[in-house]
Order: C-alpha cells, then sequence, then structure tokens
C-alpha cells in the first residue's frame, strides 16, 4: 500500500540524516506554492531513495482534517514542530492541506 510507502520514508527520513538534509535541501530550494509542494518536492526526494507514493497517498497518510491551517499551526511549523508526529520537523508546510 502506498500510505504504508508515505509513512515508511519519512520514518526513514528521520533516521537517516543525509536523507533528511537532502529533503531539507530542497523544500529550501523549492520557490512554488503550497499546493505543488508534495509533488515537486517530496516525492521526487523518497523516489530517488527508492520509495513510490502519489500525492494523494501523502494526503492519506497524514490527514488534517477540513480547512487552512491557523495562525497558531503556521507558526508552530515555523519553529520546527513535528507536526507528523514521525520526527519530520520542518516538513510539515509541505503536508499541510
Amino acid at each position: 500500500m502506498s500510505v504504508d510507502q508515505v509513512k515508511a520514508f519519512f520514518q526513514k527520513v528521520k533516521e537517516d540524516e543525509a536523507l533528511g538534509k537532502k529533503l531539507a535541501d530542497a523544500q529550501a530550494a523549492y520557490k512554488g506554492d503550497k499546493d505543488g509542494a508534495v509533488a515537486a518536492v517530496i516525492i521526487p526526494v523518497a523516489a530517488e531513495a527508492g520509495f513510490k507514493f502519489t500525492t494523494e497517498d501523502v494526503k492519506a497518510a497524514f490527514p488534517t482534517g477540513e480547512g487552512e491551517a491557523s495562525e497558531d499551526e503556521l507558526e508552530a511549523v515555523a519553529g520546527g514542530y513535528d507536526c507528523t508526529g514521525m520526527g519530520a520537523k520542518g516538513f510539515c508546510a509541505l503536508i499541510t492541506w
């Protein structure tokens, strides 16, 4: 199941410092809008590391409920809060729907 691939990828990011840096660097270099971030940043880095999943799989793996992120949630993300519960600090902005 691809949702399992998403979770396995973020677990690997948590454990593998080099992969985490690669994802962080890709995120920092990304200049597009939030809607395209998963497809432009997370999926290519994951694919290079041997994980295969889609944007929809990421949404299913990390459901956030309805609506936009609140100001408090955005502040927490900016401060490196681990919104995934998987140690993926700094990547929350990419997976917040």
